[in-house]
């Protein structure tokens, strides 16, 4: 379904004159915050959302907020991620 619908975007954009390159690229989901290829899959019916591993998402807080891991709890696909942070310096109450 997935090939389907592109084809018929690249299509829809060539014979319209539009660059259909640009137009995935530049693409807004309407503060959605998904891409072009995530918010293809919620159409049609996947996952809508973009998965981030526990990895990713521990660099990026530690990267951007500077927080530091302290207990993590995963569930091998079958559920959430549980994540508890903590700001360096902070006091456990």
């Amino acid at each position: 379904m997935e090939v389907l619908y592109v084809l018929h975007f690249i299509t829809r954009h060539v014979l319209t004159c539009r660059n259909p390159i640009r137009a995935i690229r530049g693409y807004d989901s309407g503060g959605r915050g998904m891409d072009f290829w995530h918010d293809m899959r919620d159409w049609l019916g996947g996952f809508p959302y973009e998965y981030a591993t526990a990895g990713e998402v521990f660099r990026y807080v530690r990267e951007n907020f500077g927080y530091e891991l302290e207990h993590l709890d995963t569930h091998d696909g079958h559920g959430c991620n549980e994540f508890v942070f903590r700001r360096p310096g902070d006091q456990e109450s």
